[in-house]
């Protein structure tokens, strides 16, 4: 039986959202001004630690997360809907297949197999 502070941990996923969003800004003042090339992209990180660290159960929940994050940064930036909406998508389901590849790909005893992993 569940308890009542099930629903609530699983909403914790979530905040995972805010160190998404504060790397992106950070990662936007980095951004080249005269190409507004970005040369540091941060939030990724933040996304397969947080799902790494998070039961699989709840991934869908930082899937919605960081997509929404992604959406907020890119609409920001970029200026168009449809640009906004498809860096989104590539942003949160390659965060999602990264840390689904280095969970499939590691070792449960860590190591060197780890670092492959994490390279794949």
């Amino acid at each position: 039986m569940a308890t009542p502070r099930a629903p609530r941990r699983n909403l914790y996923c979530l905040l995972w959202a805010i160190p998404y969003l504060l790397c992106g800004v950070f990662s936007r003042l980095l951004n080249d001004p005269v190409s507004h090339a970005v040369f540091v992209w941060l939030p990724p990180g933040v996304a397969v630690g947080a799902y790494l660290l998070t039961q699989r159960r709840n991934w869908p929940l930082l899937l919605a997360a960081f997509f929404c994050a992604q959406l907020v940064l890119t609409s920001f930036t970029r200026g168009q809907p449809a640009t906004a909406l498809v860096f989104a998508i590539a942003a949160s389901l390659s965060s999602l297949l990264a840390a689904w590849t280095v969970q499939r790909l590691a070792p449960r005893e860590g190591g060197v197999g780890l670092v492959a992993a994490l390279l794949a």
